[in-house]
C-alpha cells in the first residue's frame, strides 16, 4: 500500500464516517411548535419534572427571563465549547492508543505463530537492511492509523465517547430549580400537554411530539 492509497483510504473513511454522523443528525425526530401549532404563551405553565415525576410547575414567562439572562453570560457558551474539543481531542487519543494495541496484539500474535519460532523473526528484523525496516515502518504507521480510524468512526457513529458538559443547559437548569423551588438533586425536564401534542421545554427552544392514542 503506497502512500497516495493510503491517504485515499484515509479521506473516503472520514467522508463516510462524517456522512454518518450527518444522516443520523437529519434522520432525528425534529418537529416545530409551527409544525404542530401548539399555544405556548407567556402565561402558560409548564409542569416541572424530577426523575420524571411531577413536582412543581413554572411560568413560560419566568423560562423565557431565565433565558435571557443566560443569554448575558457568554462564558457559559464558551466553556461549552471547549469541553466539546477536549473530548473530540480524549477521542482522538484514545483511538490512537486503541489502535496501537491492536496492532502490537496482531504482531505479537503473528510472531508466536511463526512455525519457526519468535527467535527467527527477531533475527530477520535485526538483519533486515534499511530500505525493508524503513517499508516495515511506514506499514506499521499506516495499518496503526487504519485501526485508530476505526476505532474513532465507531466510536463517533455508535456514541461510545465521553459526552461533553454543557454547562447552558446546566445552568438553565439550575435556574429552573431555584425558579420552581425544587430539590437540587435529580433530572429536571418541562412538560406539558396539548391536546394530541407533547411539548417539552428546552433552553431556548421548544420541542413538540404526537401523543399516541390508545
Amino acid at each position: 500500500m503506497n502512500d497516495m492509497r493510503f491517504a485515499a483510504l484515509m479521506l473516503v473513511l472520514v467522508v463516510a464516517a462524517m456522512a454518518n454522523v450527518l444522516w443520523k443528525h437529519l434522520r432525528s425526530p425534529r418537529t416545530s411548535p409551527k409544525s404542530a401549532e401548539p399555544k405556548v404563551t407567556a402565561a402558560t405553565t409548564w409542569r416541572v419534572h424530577l426523575n420524571g415525576i411531577a413536582v412543581a410547575t413554572i411560568r413560560e414567562q419566568a423560562v423565557a427571563d431565565i433565558e435571557r439572562r443566560l443569554n448575558r453570560q457568554w462564558w457559559l457558551g464558551m466553556r461549552t465549547a471547549i469541553s466539546e474539543f477536549g473530548t473530540f481531542v480524549r477521542l482522538v487519543a484514545i483511538s490512537m492508543a486503541a489502535g496501537l494495541a491492536i496492532e502490537l496484539v496482531l504482531i505479537v500474535l503473528a510472531v508466536q505463530g511463526d512455525p519457526l519460532g519468535s527467535g527467527h523473526t527477531l533475527h530477520a528484523v535485526f538483519c533486515a537492511s534499511e530500505a525493508t525496516l524503513q517499508s516495515g515502518w511506514r506499514l506499521f504507521w499506516q495499518f496503526g492509523a487504519l485501526f485508530a480510524l476505526t476505532y474513532f468512526v465507531v466510536a463517533l457513529g455508535t456514541g461510545m465517547r465521553r459526552r461533553a458538559r454543557d454547562f447552558v443547559v446546566e445552568a438553565w437548569c439550575e435556574h429552573v430549580r431555584r425558579a420552581a423551588q425544587v430539590a437540587a438533586d435529580g433530572n429536571v425536564s418541562l412538560l406539558l400537554t396539548q391536546e394530541d401534542v407533547q411539548l417539552w421545554r428546552r433552553p431556548h427552544q421548544i420541542a413538540v411530539s404526537r401523543v399516541r392514542s390508545h
